[in-house]
């Protein structure tokens, strides 16, 4: 694409290949609605001095910034409301995938501060400045390397970069230092550290918001007036496929990561009518769509900085229709909460021991999804090499498949130990893809027959129960949790040795006197075995069908 300059004496617009050496300066500002020019009213100006146009504020914008760029030696400038011929769409979209290189290249950039008054009190004054919360403005301050201030009467107060400027732009635009002295640095820095910078900026039009950040990510894409917040959708996931940079995710942080909140402490149901309370699971009214809806959502993320690129190496995410799929998580298992965490590799500057987290919820075979607000305390446990899908909308249609997968599921339970112990004990489970290790509960989303299969290690649930004052061996727990009950004839509870199932022999079945009646409640089926004999040091599993 041609780049189209104004000659800063002739002020006609002349066009260059990119590519080809040229000193230009370029022009950054706030747009006032119905004041500026158009590339179509710079031509009928150069044809009609006299033009109506010529009384616009955005003309006499184009004569300062052509006689400050003159005065800086150079003979073109480039400027956004003329150089861009905005009723070719092509244009356009191309114009602003190329504009943060265009930046780049100038010689310098004319940062005009409408609303600055000449003062020397910088420090009070500037900060108020609509140039600061203009989405556009914010790569017009990264990507030059000569950014030049001025005033309202077009009076230079100094350069970004000036020793008695730098520190007050940083504080103002939460922009790093370094960042503003050199925009090379910008592929170290967490993805969600440079979202934070345009949490508090706007645009006239919502997807400029996304497409103002293109530069800043090295991303490109076609530009779609009339998406909306889909825009931002549309950045993330092209931020994705060019980086693994968990801390995409982060957003929300530290509100969305850990919160205390009550739908967190509600009792859960008693056992047999003994007070056996805890925290009940989240729900999916607790569960989001992973990617921000926004930029605004990045606005406590300005301190985070990213674990080394050795520890991020092996970190594997891509978009998929399905949601976004993650190969091999390493996620943590919070029983407290019955969800998942995810570490996103980064941390605050101030405290590198303390990490970042995302929360998730199983809510299907292969399915999780983000919780917006989830309680955990401090135990977790790893839960290696776990590859799956997390829904990154949370979609009427994905509220049903979430809703679906939760109504049919089994939970393996004891009120004799907790279910860190009972997951101490697991040795294998199967079906995997439907287990959830957080609530120890198989997920099942359809009407077919399900068999699940927990092989236990006898003498680690030995100590389990052996740690609470129980004595007997017959409080183990299948439930069968929701659902519409007329639908499964039975729930079918046995027991056999872990020889008989890696034998493929006939598994021994416990004799049906020593399974006691099914229990049938609101919204659960319980079966519950009376005697599983004296596991020794055998393994032994519990197989659940349901038909």
């Amino acid at each position: 694409m041609a780049l189209r300059l104004i000659h800063t004496s002739t002020l006609r617009l002349e066009s260059f290949l990119v590519g080809r050496i040229l000193e230009y300066a370029i022009l950054s500002h706030t747009w006032t609605d119905g004041h500026e020019i158009s590339y179509e009213e710079t031509d009928s100006i150069n044809s009609s001095p006299s033009h109506p146009a010529t009384n616009k504020i955005g003309y006499s914008k184009i004569m300062k910034s052509c006689a400050v760029s003159r005065a800086l030696g150079l003979d073109y400038v480039w400027v956004d409301t003329c150089c861009i011929k905005k009723s070719s769409s092509a244009e356009l979209s191309e114009a602003i995938n190329s504009m943060f290189q265009w930046y780049q290249n100038a010689e310098v950039c004319i940062a005009y501060l409408a609303d600055l008054p000449p003062t020397s009190n910088l420090d009070n004054r500037m900060s108020r400045c609509k140039w600061f919360t203009g989405g556009w403005c914010l790569q017009e301050l990264i990507a030059p390397r000569n950014v030049r201030f001025y005033n309202c009467r077009w009076d230079c107060i100094g350069g970004k970069i000036d020793s008695d400027l730098l520190e007050l732009i940083s504080r103002i635009s939460g922009i790093d230092e370094r960042v503003l002295v050199d925009a090379s640095i910008l592929p170290s820095l967490s993805v969600a550290k440079k979202m934070s910078w345009a949490a508090s900026r706007e645009t006239r039009k919502p997807e400029d918001l996304a497409y103002c950040l293109m530069g800043i990510f090295d991303v490109n894409m076609p530009l779609l007036y009339g998406e909306g917040s889909k825009a931002f959708l549309r950045l993330q996931e092209e931020i994705i496929k060019r980086s693994n940079d968990l801390s995409i995710f982060a957003w929300g942080h530290p509100e969305t990561t850990q919160s205390y909140l009550e739908e967190g402490t509600r009792p859960a149901r008693d056992v047999e009518g003994e007070g056996h309370a805890g925290r009940l699971p989240a729900t999916q009214s607790d569960c989001c769509g992973l990617l921000a809806e926004s930029a605004s959502n990045f606005a406590n993320c300005g301190k985070l900085v990213l674990h080394t690129a050795t520890v991020r190496r092996n970190i594997a995410f891509s978009m998929t229709n399905n949601g976004i799929f993650f190969s091999q998580m390493k996620l943590r298992v919070n029983f407290e909460s019955g969800c998942y965490v995810l570490p996103l590799l980064c941390y605050e500057e101030e405290s590198p021991l303390d990490g970042t987290y995302l929360a998730l919820k199983k809510v299907g075979p292969e399915l999780f999804a983000r919780l917006e607000n989830c309680y955990w305390e401090d135990l977790f446990r790893w839960n290696d090499k776990v590859s799956g899908y997390v829904v990154t909308k949370m979609t009427p249609e994905t509220m049903v498949l979430t809703e679906t997968c939760r109504v049919e599921r089994v939970q393996l339970s004891s009120p004799l130990c907790s279910n860190v112990e009972l997951h101490a004990a697991i040795v294998e489970v199967s079906p995997e893809e439907t287990w959830d290790l957080s609530t120890l509960t198989f997920l099942e989303d359809d009407d077919e027959p399900f068999t699940g299969h927990v092989k236990f290690d006898g003498p680690m649930l030995c100590r389990a129960f052996n740690s609470s004052t129980a004595q007997r061996w017959d409080d183990i727990h299948l439930v069968w949790w929701g659902g519409d009950f007329h639908t499964r004839e039975t729930v079918w509870v046995y027991i056999c040795w872990a020889r008989d199932w890696e034998e493929g022999s006939n598994s021994r079945a416990l004799p049906s006197s020593e399974v006691c009646s099914i229990q049938e409640g609101p919204d659960f089926i319980e079966g519950r075995v009376i005697s599983i004999g004296d596991p020794g040091n055998e393994h032994y599993r519990i197989d659940v069908s349901v038909r």
